[in-house]
């Protein structure tokens, strides 16, 4: 959670593999240390569905059909893109990968985010790792980056950490860890929303149990006040909507439970005034805003370009859509789809399939979706919606429909993760924030320990959490 957007954003060369290994290690252990075993019927659909998918992509790696070979004289024949068949094929009749370096290169990053959304649930669930400590180790990373953002953008650097050490190949954009605004700014929507239910939680828990001092939760503030200044401030036209959006979602789904925190507050100060609340939260809220105003040019630039180009950008992503549709269609995809790491090899060939209106190589889909589709086929793609969607729901049902039971910090964080992993979802829609690893492991974490906080509440933590916790200490 802090490796990962610190070094580089960990999504390229040799910066992307202290994260997976520690993705990894972190993984196996937590396994070793909760072994896979529940009662429920719910686990073991998380089970089956995670080791369908690294069986898969297993699999596809292991039977690929052909590789790549891009700008190279092979026999004799100079190729630019061109996809050679594999002589020695394991199983030639049977679905394979179109490239095995790409399909691992994929894979790489898949299988330890796959660990972690088992091993994170069965560390929840037990008890063994709090909520707080996960979402404040989030949020608190994400405050060190927007403020290294906004120090790069506001002196002028030209490359991250203000050295010239990475390719930026011209991305005047760039911002904080990160060589894209929208993945940068998608990265900061989700510490943010978690930052807002520390920030609640934090307040409660002290309100309750009659702690004075106010000082730590007003650093909390003052970071959800400093990522969204620097969420706007980004760039990314979409992720500035997602930002006001989510805390809009925050309000209205935690209406009750604000208006409760404004009554808390008060009772963190000495004199327990409710005047003192009143200025600093009106001192920071006045900084929220124009903050939020005043750092917001670079957004509004981008708008205004975009509106005077056409919209440009929106129309390449509706003509690469068009290309994977086209992948989609042709009789070679099947129920395991193309293979991991797919997209990036076969994108310039489908461009002439679908003649699409598109004169440069694309990485990523910018659209996790219908790249999923494409690389996994509906068996791998439907294996994946039921490890999100298991997630999501088990984070909503717990933050939102069934609250009866649970701790009301719990909820907050839970609630927290829920909208967090909404912003990243509504921007996959338009961008690549999946196949980001730093945010990939995030997401994976909040996947992870929807599926586990059910466990939390009374009964499940009386059969499953305390019972393990018990045993461990």
């Amino acid at each position: 959670m802090a490796v990962g957007p610190l070094l580089m954003g960990s999504y390229y060369g040799a910066y992307r593999w202290p994260l997976l290994i520690l993705a990894t290690l972190t993984g196996v252990l937590g396994l070793l240390v909760v072994p896979p075993q529940s009662k429920k019927v719910s686990f073991w659909v998380l089970v089956v569905a995670v080791l369908g998918l690294m069986l898969q992509g297993g699999w596809m790696w292991y039977n690929a059909r052909t590789f790549l070979i891009e700008n190279e004289i092979y026999e004799g024949v100079h190729y630019l893109w061109h996809l050679e068949p594999v002589a020695g094929q394991p199983y030639p009749g049977l679905p394979g990968a179109v490239d095995k370096a790409q399909a691992w290169d994929r894979l790489s990053y898949v299988l330890p985010c796959l660990l972690l959304v088992l091993s994170v649930r069965q560390l929840v669930a037990h008890q063994v790792i709090k909520l707080r400590t996960m979402c404040g180790c989030v949020f608190w990373v994400g405050v060190f980056v927007a403020g290294l953002g906004l120090a790069q953008r506001l002196s002028g650097a030209e490359g991250i950490y203000w050295m010239d050490v990475v390719d930026l190949r011209g991305r005047g954009y760039f911002f904080a860890t990160y060589r894209s605004p929208g993945i940068a700014a998608t990265y900061l929507n989700m510490a943010l929303m978690l930052g807002v239910a520390h920030f609640f939680a934090e307040v409660r828990t002290r309100a309750k149990s009659y702690q004075r001092g106010a000082a730590y939760p007003i650093c909390v503030l003052i970071g959800v006040l400093l990522v969204f200044v620097a969420s706007i401030f980004a760039g990314s036209k979409a992720a500035a909507v997602m930002a006001v959006c989510g805390l809009l979602l925050w309000i209205a789904g935690s209406a009750r439970m604000s208006l409760r925190i404004l009554r808390y507050f008060p009772l963190l100060f000495p004199s327990g005034s409710s005047r003192e609340r009143n200025i600093i939260l009106g001192a920071i809220g006045g900084a929220f805003l124009l903050g939020g105003l005043a750092l917001s040019e670079t957004v509004v630039e981008r708008w205004k370009g975009s509106h005077e180009g056409g919209y440009g950008t929106l129309v390449a992503r509706q003509e690469a859509n068009k290309v994977q549709v086209a992948m989609v269609e042709d009789e070679e995809w099947g129920a395991m789809g193309f293979g991991p790491g797919a997209f990036y090899v076969l994108f310039p060939i489908y461009v002439e399939v679908a003649d699409a209106d598109i004169n440069e190589r694309w990485d990523y889909a910018h659209n996790d979706y219908l790249q999923t589709y494409v690389e996994w086929g509906w068996l791998g793609g439907g294996m994946f919606a039921v490890l999100v969607a298991g997630g999501f729901w088990g984070g909503s049902k717990s933050g939102w429909l069934k609250t009866a039971g649970h701790k009301k910090t719990h909820v907050l964080y839970v609630r927290g993760g829920a909208i967090a992993m909404v912003c990243c979802m509504v921007q996959a829609l338009i961008d690549f924030p999946l196949q980001i690893e730093s945010i990939g492991v995030i997401f994976a974490i909040l996947v992870g320990a929807g599926w586990g906080v059910n466990s939390l509440g009374r009964r499940g933590a009386v059969s499953e959490g305390r019972k393990t916790t018990q045993r461990l200490t």
